[in-house]
């Protein structure tokens, strides 16, 4: 099977330097080290962390290190890391950190702030946590309607959203409030570029294939919008966690297969998912080929047709070689030893 990758796959800014301050942490700090929930949703990574002495747990520890999530965490977490004199390591995403900001900003002022996202998703829960209970999420532009009146308004969207939504999301706000303008009515597009870049990469990709797997965690949100954007050009799409999640009955009978992985995705992972692909014959994959007996016939007639062209070499090569000795010996005058 042939595979093609993605222009942009795999780890971004964010994620990669969440990973390097938890590395350096297990390093430098002494034990307990933990993480406020998983690092980066990425189970073979939090694996990784865990046999390195940095583990994720849910709720806030007594005593210890703790590294921020890159997903960030609402300010009440923050505050109660601070008052139990924990040594915090901050691994929230600078662009997470970036929507914070716009957030606690705006509801200073007195802004409505509308949230798209995913509900319970983690960075989302720290966005909420930043407006400090003056928010509304959302989903999609199909639930701005039911929006509350007020006289200011401020949309920002979680960093992995869809970028099309979210214009479709801001044009729905515009419509629910005509009467706002200019600074009443503030979109600010918080969507990160490398997800813009990975899901424009990713829907390049499956137009140029038969279908895509996309690499990545099974609770990474940007990983299954990778999906998504995958399948919203008719290609069939298929998450991979690991190279254990290939179908080869599934994915076999496909010639050419695009690649692509979520940014918390990791090298490592991407390259044995690549690897396994590369195993698979465009007929159902090594396994399906060694149960199917057509194919085990054509392989045996392909083994006595190359015995059979092996023997006819040989027999002419022979052949050659007694006539040489033939002719060489039959035109040359004979001399008798001695004389």
């Amino acid at each position: 099977m042939k595979v093609k990758v993605a222009r942009t796959a795999g780890f971004c800014m964010g994620v990669r330097r969440a990973l390097n301050l938890a590395l350096d942490a297990a390093r430098d700090c002494p034990p307990p080290i933990s993480t406020l929930g998983p690092l980066i949703h990425n189970p073979q990574v939090v694996s990784l962390l865990a046999s390195r002495g940095v583990v994720s747990s849910d709720a806030v520890p007594e005593r210890g290190t703790v590294v921020i999530r890159s997903h960030g965490i609402p300010p009440s977490t923050r505050a109660l890391l601070e008052e139990r004199g924990l040594e915090v390591i901050d691994a929230t995403c600078p662009r997470v950190a970036r929507v914070h900001g716009i957030v606690s900003a705006h509801r200073a002022k007195g802004y409505l702030i509308v949230v798209l996202g995913d509900r319970d998703h983690a960075e989302v829960l720290g966005i909420m946590g930043a407006a400090e209970g003056g928010a509304r999420l959302v989903s999609g532009p199909e639930e701005i309607a039911a929006l509350p009146e007020t006289d200011k308004v401020c949309l920002v969207a979680q960093t992995t959203s869809e970028r099309e939504r979210f214009q479709a999301t801001a044009a729905a706000l515009r419509q629910r409030y005509p009467q706002l303008g200019g600074d009443e009515l503030a979109i600010a597009d918080t969507i990160c570029d490398s997800t813009r870049d990975r899901q424009e990469a990713a829907r390049a990709l499956a137009r140029e294939v038969e279908a895509v797997v996309v690499v990545g965690g099974k609770d990474s949100a940007n990983t299954r919008r990778l999906v998504e954007v995958a399948r919203e050009t008719g290609a069939p799409a298929f998450l991979a966690e690991t190279e254990a999640d290939l179908d080869p009955r599934e994915l076999g009978r496909f010639r050419l297969v695009g690649l692509t992985a979520g940014a918390s995705t990791p090298n490592w992972m991407i390259r044995r998912v690549y690897d396994e692909l590369r195993r698979m014959g465009p007929t159902g994959g090594e396994e399906n080929q060694k149960k199917n007996p057509q194919i085990k016939k054509i392989k045996k007639i392909k083994k006595k047709s190359s015995l059979l062209i092996f023997l006819i070499l040989f027999n002419l090569l022979n052949l050659r070689t007694l006539i040489f000795f033939f002719v060489h010996l039959t035109c040359r005058p004979w001399v008798w030893p001695g004389v």
